[in-house]
């Protein structure tokens, strides 16, 4: 999008897709796409100013000691593995922090916020003078084995749906992942995908079996062998994305339903994250723990403005396990942890609205707790 400078959402994607110009890396724009209810004037909003928020990075390494993998497909013996980063920092200015959170002293000639000066919570800064950055508080975790090629095949998802035909063949042929000189450790169901024909025919209806496949029948060749006890996690990938923007979704109920997707807007919808949330709330004892940008959700609680779009069922999940616990006579804890405000100009009007919705999300809370203790 030329004249845009930083970048739709200060991204810098324009400042990227310069850097990477003629050289054999490809950049593309991934607008969030609407649904099919939805008006003209809304997917054009969609289009710029919502993204996916996926923040991920995916690299190839060594293998680890001792891994001795079979040959794959195409005949070559892996010697390197998949390898992937995932989480909550934007992969953009001013985003490298410490765990101190310095305001000013990293800014200064030489320090690593000298050049990488970001503050989106004041209006008219004068970056010429000294002044506070914005501190970040995020986490990013290092992915590896199984769940290291589970972030790779979202990519692909993403990938075959949105890139366009004319970067499809990146994944396969001569230049892809399939190569007969490609060396990275690929289960046997992607390997398939990656190596067929159909795939350049844009007949990639098989990426959803493919997947749910290298699930049932684990590959046990993508474990990683001598890990110490405090590193060998069980890791399950989670994520928020619909038919629209990902290549692989089921279109009939039936398989909707096996999936464990939802519907909503002529779309289906991976909403795992969600799921994932809700089941760990239910199954907690004794206390739970929380760090989000927002807390806000089950709108429908509220005691006005219940038409509010902000239809996630945490705070409820949340409210109903405290009152339960009350009413048992348990201890149970909650802390959430949410800044004083949202990343933004405190007085604008998103923020100003979010820091609304929080405050509705809250009162509807506190009022179910205040009224299970006088029961209790």
């Amino acid at each position: 999008m030329p004249g845009l400078g930083p970048g739709v959402m200060g991204t810098s994607d324009e400042k990227t897709n310069a850097y990477f110009k003629d050289t054999e890396v490809t950049c593309v724009l991934c607008p969030r796409q609407g649904g099919v209810e939805d008006s003209l004037l809304q997917k054009v909003q969609r289009g710029n100013m919502f993204t996916h928020h996926q923040k991920t990075v995916i690299v190839d390494t060594a293998l680890t000691p001792g891994h001795r993998p079979a040959a794959m497909m195409n005949e070559v013996v892996p010697t390197r593995r998949m390898l992937a980063f995932v989480g909550g920092l934007d992969l953009t200015n001013g985003r490298y922090d410490y765990p101190s959170h310095p305001l000013f002293d990293t800014c200064a000639p030489g320090g690593p916020h000298c050049t990488d000066m970001y503050q989106g919570c004041v209006e008219s800064l004068d970056n010429s003078k000294p002044c506070p950055r914005e501190p970040w508080h995020d986490i990013h975790a290092r992915v590896e084995g199984p769940a290291a090629v589970d972030v790779a095949v979202n990519f692909i998802e993403r990938w075959v749906k949105q890139a366009g035909a004319r970067n499809l063949f990146k994944l396969v042929g001569g230049i892809g992942l399939h190569h007969r000189k490609v060396d990275v450790l690929i289960p046997e169901g992607l390997q398939q995908y990656l190596s067929a024909g159909k795939l350049m025919k844009g007949q990639v209806k098989d990426l959803s079996e493919m997947r749910v496949q290298s699930i049932k029948h684990h590959d046990a060749g993508l474990e990683m062998p001598g890990l110490p006890p405090e590193e060998a996690w069980s890791v399950q990938l989670f994520r928020t994305i619909d038919s629209t923007s990902a290549q692989g979704f089921p279109s009939d109920a039936n398989s909707i339903y096996e999936a464990g997707l939802t519907v909503g807007k002529g779309k289906s919808i991976d909403a795992s994250i969600h799921r994932a949330y809700i089941n760990l709330i239910r199954r907690a004892k004794r206390y739970l723990y929380l760090e989000n940008q927002y807390f806000l959700g089950s709108s429908h609680l509220w005691d006005s403005d219940t038409n509010t779009p902000c239809h996630n069922q945490v705070p409820a999940e949340i409210v109903l396990k405290i009152c339960n616990k009350i009413k048992a006579g348990e201890p149970f804890a909650v802390y959430i942890v949410i800044p004083m405000f949202p990343e933004g100009i405190p007085t604008s009007g998103s923020c100003q609205a979010i820091l609304y919705y929080q405050y509705k999300t809250r009162q509807m809370m506190y009022k179910r707790i205040a009224a299970a203790i006088d029961e209790a």
